[in-house]
């Protein structure tokens, strides 16, 4: 039987940073995060782990619990480390977003490719009236920050009209107290 390439570089991979390989590729979310925990207890040879991550993120809960787990069986705290206890290794070779930056933070060394991306931390909160779907824990925020925006752009327009209009010729604070009434009626009821 012909050897399998891909096995003799993880082999030699192995080899060269005294590790356990393990690979995930794909979304992080459960159960697949009991099979990552389940493998660093029951496969653990070597006292490094180098896990090789590429996703686009996922569950954060997952996530969490992936890293925690890789911390607790591979590495040891500085203090009390002795030079041949173990590393968590982690190389990216492409994105690495959200949930997957978040295992990245439990590494002892990152290894990154040319490729590599690591994105941002993006909680996803479930959706209460729909079943399965997600948003971005960010999205009320960023909705109230362009609210905030376009009020302004608002009061201005209003204001800048009603007070240096050439047919129209309120008062600074006529015009302000007007412009701020539009503005306040008219999108209240977004805010």
């Amino acid at each position: 039987m012909k050897p399998n390439p891909l096995e003799s570089l993880a082999k030699a991979v192995e080899a060269d940073y005294d590790s356990d390989i393990l690979i995930y590729f794909g979304s992080i979310n459960r159960p697949w995060d009991d099979y990552v925990i389940d493998a660093c207890k029951e496969r653990r040879k070597k006292k490094n782990v180098l896990l090789m991550l590429s996703s686009y993120g996922g569950d954060a809960h997952a996530a969490y619990r992936i890293a925690r787990c890789l911390r607790q069986n591979y590495h040891k705290e500085q203090e009390t480390a002795q030079a041949d206890e173990g590393q968590v290794i982690i190389f990216v070779n492409s994105v690495c977003a959200s949930a997957g930056t978040l295992i990245t933070l439990a590494a002892d060394r990152i290894i990154l490719s040319d490729h590599a991306e690591l994105g941002p931390l993006d909680v996803q909160l479930r959706k209460p009236d729909e079943v399965g779907e997600r948003t971005s824990g960010l999205t009320p925020i960023q909705a109230l920050k362009f609210l905030e925006g376009e009020t302004t752009k608002f009061f201005r327009a209003q204001f800048n009209s009603l007070r240096f209009s050439r047919t129209l010729s309120f008062s600074t604070k006529m015009a302000a107290d007007i412009a701020a009434e539009l503005a306040s009626g008219l999108l209240a009821k977004l805010y």
